[in-house]
């Protein structure tokens, strides 16, 4: 009997402990493989870590209905213009705003789009394209959300952060 249970401790201790590998290369920077090179340090993780994080916003109104709003889940919901840190010069005060969604946005859902908190879009919108005036100097933000029939937020976009540069002539 000791045998057997000494078999099954020894068959899952590699579901258990992974072996990673740490060095420093000549430039000080650190980097981990799960491949050994010479002059790394073998590190034991017993268990693998995971994250998931919270919605930046959340109405009240969905916090007790997440289940049921990820199955109403779009696979694509992302503002594709302007991009992520983007740097834009010269705009004249006019910025153009696109939304891909997939699949197309289903009956009773609308799309609220919000430029630096602001609300931007008619209530009831359904447009996946927008024309913004007086988007001036400085930092911006952009932002998308799905709602449904009765308002309540089904899934938001990843919050697009951009700049605006004018020349100055001197």
């Amino acid at each position: 009997m000791r045998k057997l249970v000494f078999l099954l401790l020894l068959f899952s201790l590699p579901a258990a402990a992974v072996t990673m590998y740490r060095w420093v290369d000549d430039n000080g920077l650190v980097h981990y493989s799960d491949t050994p090179v010479p002059g790394a340090i073998a590190i034991e993780i017993n268990e693998v870590q995971g994250f998931k994080p919270e919605p930046l916003y959340q109405s009240e109104a969905s916090t007790g209905t997440q289940d049921i709003e990820s199955s109403n889940r779009y696979d694509n919901f992302a503002i594709s213009a302007p991009s992520q840190d983007q740097v834009l010069w010269n705009i004249g005060g006019i910025l153009n705003v696109v939304i891909d969604i997939s699949p197309s946005l289903r009956n009773g859902d609308t799309i609220a789009l919000y430029y630096d908190s602001q609300l931007m879009s008619a209530p009831g919108s359904r447009r996946r394209s927008y024309v913004l005036n007086d988007v001036f100097r400085g930092t911006h933000t952009i932002r998308a959300v799905v709602n449904n029939r009765n308002g309540d937020e089904v899934q938001q976009a990843a919050v697009i952060t951009f700049q605006v540069h004018q020349t100055s002539v001197r």
